[in-house]
């Protein structure tokens, strides 16, 4: 589908979200400022009324809510991270189970727009279209599972108590899901759904006992 995002130098696209939902407000300001950064313009915003859109209004609608008002659900989905990307004449929906799929979903919808690829936080890849007064960009629907061997939590660097600048953000921005997969209302509970007692008879190799040192890192302040 084909998008024309700019037209005499401005958009007539406006950016409709969940106001509720903090994963999607995150989501909404990722791609705000990547927008932004990348032509020059800053489209409007505007929380979700409960009310589908008029036939012809030109949206980029972010999270479950607003999806699901147009009769979209992401209810087939795997995985928390997985997410839908349902473009349309005049809209393009960024959905998923969970407001980690909007995340992840707007990413994958800036890099279909404007190139974006991170590499660090503050490093990337972005097209450059500033001062362009027609950008009409090629958009298309998908539906993504992400590869289980990316489905990590967020460890070290990039877990807020530790690093308070970046947090779950720096995990989502490289493409790490920040929730617990294996959940029975523990973290760090594997052993509850593979069992010393069932199988380490068989299975010695599976299991480790054995205590670890973790030293914090001191804050200094100048």
């Amino acid at each position: 589908m084909t998008l024309s995002l700019i037209e005499n130098g401005g958009t007539d696209y406006k950016i409709v979200y969940d106001g509720g939902n903090g994963g999607d407000a995150f989501a909404v300001s990722e791609f705000v400022a990547f927008f932004e950064e990348s032509t020059g313009i800053r489209p409007t915003t505007e929380t979700f009324s409960g009310v589908p859109a008029e036939p012809g209004e030109k949206r980029i609608v972010i999270g479950r809510a607003p999806a699901a008002a147009q009769g979209l659900t992401a209810d087939n989905l795997r995985s928390e991270s997985g997410y839908k990307i349902t473009v349309t004449e005049n809209a393009v929906f960024v959905y998923g189970k969970t407001d980690y799929g909007s995340i992840f979903g707007v990413y994958d919808l800036l890099g279909q727009l404007f190139g974006l690829r991170f590499y660090t936080w503050d490093v990337y890849d972005l097209d450059d279209n500033t001062g362009v007064q027609t950008l009409t960009i090629k958009a298309e629907s998908r539906a993504e599972e992400l590869s289980v061997g990316y489905l990590c939590a967020a460890y070290g660097e990039m877990q807020p108590h530790i690093n308070e600048e970046y947090g779950w953000q720096y995990a989502c921005r490289l493409g790490y899901a920040v929730r617990y997969y294996v959940s029975l209302d523990e973290a760090h509970n594997a052993l509850k759904l593979v069992s010393y007692e069932e199988y380490a008879a068989a299975h010695p190799e599976w299991f480790y006992e054995g205590t670890i040192a973790i030293t914090a890192k001191e804050k200094t302040e100048e």
